[in-house]
C-alpha cells in the first residue's frame, strides 16, 4: 500500500499537534479507550477513507487487548505511581525522575509494537481512497465515535471537549 503515511508516522505527527496528546489521554483515562486504537481508527479514516465496521474494530481489539492490558497498562500504572511522588521518590528525586523517563521510553516502544501490529490490519482495504479531505475527516471522526461507542460508557463534557480538539487538529492535517 502506498500513498499514505505509516500508522507510526501518522501517530507521531498527530500526537504532537497542540492539545491532541492531552485529549487522547483524557479519553483513555475518562472512558477507558486505548490511545493506540483511537489513533488507528483516525488513521484508517484519514489515510484510507475507510470506515471501520464492527468486524474491523473487533479484529483490532482482539489483536492488541492482551498486549495493552497485560504489558502496556501495568507499565503505565507504575510510571504514573512514580509521578505521584511517594515519600520514597521525594528522597531520591533525580534518580526517580530518570527511572520514570526510562519507563516512558519503554512504554512508547511497547506502543510502537502495538501500532505496527494494527497497521497490518488494512491489507484487505486496498489503496487509499480518492475521497477529499472533508470526506476523510468525516470518516475518521465516525471511526473515533464508533470506537468510543463500543466502550459502552457515556462520554461526559470533558470527553466531548477532547473529541472536539481531536477533530479540529485532524482538520489541520495536510
Amino acid at each position: 500500500m502506498t500513498g499514505h503515511p505509516s500508522l507510526w508516522t501518522f501517530a507521531i505527527a498527530f500526537y504532537g499537534k497542540p492539545g491532541v496528546s492531552d485529549s487522547l489521554i483524557a479519553l483513555q483515562d475518562r472512558l477507558g479507550a486505548d490511545v493506540d486504537r483511537l489513533l488507528f481508527a483516525l488513521w484508517a479514516g484519514q489515510a484510507f477513507g475507510h470506515e471501520l465496521d464492527g468486524s474491523d474494530r473487533r479484529k483490532a481489539a482482539e489483536l492488541v487487548e492482551g498486549w495493552q492490558s497485560e504489558v502496556v497498562a501495568p507499565l503505565r500504572a507504575a510510571r504514573r505511581a512514580i509521578l505521584a511522588r511517594s515519600p520514597l521518590a521525594s528522597r531520591q528525586c533525580e534518580r526517580i525522575d530518570a527511572l520514570r523517563e526510562e519507563l516512558l521510553e519503554v512504554e512508547i516502544r511497547l506502543e510502537h509494537v502495538e501500532l505496527d501490529a494494527l497497521e497490518g490490519l488494512p491489507a484487505a482495504w486496498g489503496e487509499a481512497s480518492s475521497t477529499g479531505p472533508a470526506e476523510r475527516h468525516a470518516c475518521a471522526m465516525r471511526n473515533l465515535r464508533s470506537l468510543l461507542a463500543d466502550l459502552d460508557v457515556e462520554p461526559d463534557g470533558k470527553s466531548e471537549a477532547a473529541v472536539g480538539v481531536i477533530s479540529a487538529a485532524l482538520r489541520r492535517l495536510p
